[in-house]
């Protein structure tokens, strides 16, 4: 006869977290998660160092600390010295770094030298799981600090500090992930790292700076991290090998002067963070390190441009992005009245897993309908076919995408003479009369739509492989160029141009939508042989004409306006958000390929500040100037 089982719950810990559901594997399209990709693992550089290291000193196992003593294996802490001041301007000795077991037992054992219940940190209003999980369990008040495409605003750091200073209650640190923040991928700019530092010496609040996405930026361009720009050692530093090499390796850093270490050291009580893989990393990141990480880098920014096309595919204008500076993670927001905590069950259950909003925000109302993706692990098939069966459940379960590919779902686009049925983004369901024509729906076959979606797919590609071919700077694309252009609708026998791209459609009417940021907007231009129609999207434009420029009109949401042929025209984002514009191109002649050309005021300013190499890469792919330059 069995024994009743012993039942533990009368003696559990009060206030512990709901317990975990047995894992039963990864989804099948797995957009989870900080894992990296396991193509770009060093695995043969790793067997190497491995072997070279445990034939060197594999004895020293038998000791535990490896006689490197409690802070972790010296040889590893000495690459790290060199290390973060070759890339983060950080001066530190050997004696000031501490080895944990990967950035999460930092985190632990930052909170447990400066946090007791009832505490109040800042922390950023978008953040890492992982830290608000921390301070929730410990019964700590955060305060969000809301983000933008620079990082923490500072003007509302600024208030949030003056208000607790007014209500008598000092924040014990001010956590950020400054460079790379994660789920946002933004970089903190060096001017709001000054002011950060400037009022957290003010207000006498040190710094817990979490430096752990900061190696995987696209250009390998950052700012000097706050630890080094600090002149009175009041900020905390910690960073990961995770995402630079593998996230199983389970090894982390502290950077701190030696009055807080000796206490993090007097709480660390697990005799010790895993040896051998200190062991290897020394070994490994010395002489490879460097090399590796461009390398990693690259591969994420391919998989980051699958996954923006494919949700511009199939959640067209419903999912809206700020591309990241790096890292692995896109934050995505979804119309409002999509639950991202609500529709993960339903995606999970069809194979697709995502990080609801709401985890990874202190704001959970803001964080609603957010999500967040990591691209890093699945691949670029996964990525496609995940989006696409994510954009079925989302639509299933919320109507949203109410469109496929920018086309109404349930419909496909017909033509009707020279003209086509465009979706405006908004609930626009009667048919535009354009260009002379009103414009109707009509079926399309998959092959059709299978030929177009893969041509618009290929459209940024495109566009970064010419620009890197003809050694144009970034800088100068963006002064002739909005943001990003979306392709909507280009049927088969109309040649063109769009933003560096070649985009093909019938005589009579091209669509694509324009985004710009506040404040900007691509360089005056002409179309010489083309009316050119502006209906805004969002924000609020400036369109102006003519040759001075000296017809003007302001456009707001779901206003439209049409430009003559042969004039110069510019358009210009005058509002505080990301503005989109729809752009209907209608030609009025038989010329089948229309270029496009630029006031040779803008060329001249491209050559001055890039120089005349960059002007002539710009001339060789299409951006024209109307007469010639320098």
């Amino acid at each position: 006869m069995s024994a009743t089982p012993f039942d533990y719950t009368p003696l559990l810990l009060a206030g512990l977290p709901q317990p975990v559901a047995k894992w039963t594997g990864l989804a099948k399209y797995n957009f989870t998660g900080g894992n990296n990709d396991a193509d770009e693992l060093p695995l043969d550089g790793l067997i190497a160092a491995a072997n070279a290291v445990l034939t060197r000193e594999g004895r020293a196992l038998a000791t535990y600390g490896l006689n490197s003593g409690p802070q972790g294996y010296r040889p590893l802490r000495e690459f790290l010295v060199t290390k973060l001041k070759r890339d983060a301007g950080i001066n530190c000795i050997a004696d000031e770094i501490l080895i944990t077991s990967g950035s999460l037992q930092a985190l632990d054992l930052v909170n447990g030298v400066l946090l007791t219940r009832g505490d109040t940190v800042i922390i950023e209003q978008e953040c890492y799981q992982g830290s608000i999980n921390r301070l929730t369990r410990l019964g700590v008040n955060p305060v969000g600090i809301p983000l933008d495409n620079e990082g923490m605003r500072i003007d509302a750091l600024a208030n949030a500090l003056h208000d607790l200073k007014r209500r008598g209650i000092r924040a014990k640190y001010i956590y950020t992930i400054p460079t790379v923040q994660n789920p946002t991928g933004t970089i903190l700019s060096e001017p709001r790292r000054k002011e950060m530092l400037k009022l957290a010496g003010e207000h006498g609040v040190p710094i817990f700076e979490d430096d752990c996405y900061a190696d995987l930026i696209w250009d390998h361009k950052r700012p000097a991290a706050l630890h080094a720009m600090s002149q009175s050692n009041n900020v905390i530093h910690i960073g990961s090998f995770s995402k630079s090499i593998a996230p199983a390796l389970r090894v982390g850093y502290i950077v701190a002067g030696w009055d807080v270490l000796s206490r993090m050291l007097a709480i660390k009580t697990d005799a010790g963070s895993g040896a051998l893989e200190q062991m290897v990393l020394a070994e490994f990141c010395a002489p490879h390190f460097a090399d590796h990480v461009p390398e990693l880098t690259r591969g994420l920014r391919k998989k980051l441009d699958t996954l923006m096309e494919a949700l511009n595919e199939q959640f067209g204008t419903a999912a809206e992005f700020e591309e990241p500076k790096g890292g692995i993670f896109l934050w995505v927001k979804l119309p409002d009245n999509v639950d991202t905590m609500a529709l993960y069950q339903p995606a999970l259950k069809a194979g697709v897993a995502i990080n609801p909003g709401p985890e990874w925000s202190v704001n959970k109302a803001h964080g609603k309908s957010r999500m967040r993706l990591c691209f890093a692990s699945p691949s670029h098939d996964e990525i496609r076919r995940g989006i696409a069966v994510l954009a079925e459940i989302c639509h299933r379960e919320f109507g949203v995408p109410a469109r496929i590919s920018n086309v109404k779902r349930g419909d496909r686009p017909r033509r009707s003479g020279t003209g086509l049925t465009v979706a405006f983004g908004g609930e626009c369901a009667e048919p535009q009369r354009i260009g002379g024509s009103t414009m109707t729906y009509q079926s399309l076959t998959p092959g059709q739509m299978e030929a177009r979606t893969a041509r618009f797919n290929k459209l940024q590609t495109y566009q970064r492989q010419n620009f890197e071919a003809h050694d144009i700077p970034q800088g100068a694309v963006e002064k002739v160029t909005a943001r990003k252009v979306y392709p909507v609708m280009a049927p088969a026998d109309y040649q063109g141009r769009s933003a560096g791209a070649p985009v093909k459609g019938p005589r009579g009417l091209i669509v694509s939508i324009a985004e710009c940021e506040p404040g900007n907007g691509p360089g005056l231009h002409r179309h010489l042989n083309t009316v050119e129609n502006f209906f805004c999207l969002c924000g609020r434009f400036e369109i102006s004409w003519g040759d001075q420029g000296e017809h003007k009109s302001i456009l707001e949401p779901n206003d439209m306006i049409s430009v003559p042929r042969g004039e110069n025209r510019k358009f210009f984002n005058i509002s505080n958000e990301v503005g989109r514009l729809l752009v209907m191109i209608v030609p009025e002649t038989d010329q089948q390929i229309d270029p496009i050309t630029y006031a040779p005021s803008l060329g001249q300013e491209i050559e001055n500040e890039y120089g005349k190499k960059a002007l002539e890469g710009l001339q060789s792919i299409g951006f024209k100037f109307e007469e010639p330059v320098g």
